[in-house]
Parts: structure tokens; C-alpha cells; sequence
């Protein structure tokens, strides 16, 4: 309960506070690194007893590159913050690099906790997946293939 309840106080002010941004956004603003147009890890400032909440973002189609990037920003997060929210806006992508993120998420050693303020398609609802706790907006669309298996045996038996 906690949890959620840091995770809405930090989703409710990112609006209003100043952040700090790590390096790889294209321009040291925090309000850009918003707009990024690639992962990218935001911390907002808290007082000191406070806990620290990581916001990762992950806004765009999931590829090599991208989980390469989600995987470097875990790492930076888990070192920095005590809590970790991922806020996952995506139409999906290549299969293997959402199971690196799902894989990557579910080792965490920090709570991990995924939203979703638009869309989660494909890849991006896998990745989802991970987290241990998950939001999903209201009008929020998430989208699954139909997963199937074809197990050949079973021919046979018919």
C-alpha cells in the first residue's frame, strides 16, 4: 500500500517539479527528456527521509536498441532509487528484445511498478507483464496477439 501510495504522489507532481535527468536526452532540460523521443530515466527530487522513485519511460517501439537502453536505465534506477516506476507507452516491437526487458524487470532487486497512460501493444503488453505491480489508465488501450500453440502429437490422436 505504500507503495502505491508514493507511486501516485510522484505520478501527481511530475508535472510540477523540477527533475533530474540523466545524461542521454537530447537536451539537459527536464521538461525535453519528457518529450524524449527514447527511453529515458527521470528523478525526481525528495527530501531527505524521503524514499527515491525512479521514472522510467518507455515511449517508443521496442527494438535492439531500445532494450539495451531499458536495460542500462534499470540498472542506473535500481542504483539510485528505492522504487521503481516504468511508464510504458508503446505500440510494441521485436519479440527477443521485449523478453530482455520482461527478463530484466522481473530480476530487479528493487519493487517494480508499470503504467500505462495510452498504449501497451504487443511487445509492450509482454514487458508489461514483468512488473510486479501494474495501472492502467482510463482509455488506456492494451492490445495481445492471440497466442497459440500447434502441438503436432496432437494430430495424431484425432
Amino acid at each position: 500500500m505504500r507503495l502505491v501510495r508514493i507511486l501516485v504522489a510522484v505520478l501527481l507532481s511530475l508535472t510540477t517539479l523540477s527533475c533530474e535527468t540523466i545524461p542521454e536526452t537530447p537536451t539537459p532540460d527536464p521538461f525535453w527528456a519528457l518529450l524524449a523521443d527514447q527511453p529515458t530515466l527521470v528523478l525526481p527530487p525528495t527530501a531527505e527521509n524521503q524514499d527515491r522513485v525512479a521514472v522510467v519511460r518507455m515511449n517508443v517501439q521496442i527494438s535492439d536498441s531500445t532494450a539495451d537502453t531499458m536495460i542500462r536505465l534499470m540498472d542506473e534506477a535500481e542504483a539510485k532509487a528505492d522504487y521503481i516506476l516504468v511508464e510504458i507507452d508503446s505500440p510494441g516491437g521485436d519479440a527477443y528484445p521485449a523478453l530482455r526487458i520482461l527478463s530484466r524487470f522481473l530480476k530487479a532487486t528493487k519493487p517494480v511498478a508499470c503504467i500505462v497512460p495510452h498504449l501497451a501493444a504487443s511487445g509492450a503488453f509482454l514487458v508489461l507483464q514483468g512488473c510486479r505491480s501494474r495501472g492502467v489508465m482510463s482509455g488506456a488501450v492494451l492490445m495481445m496477439h492471440r497466442a497459440s500453440y500447434h502441438d503436432p502429437l496432437l494430430d495424431l490422436v484425432h
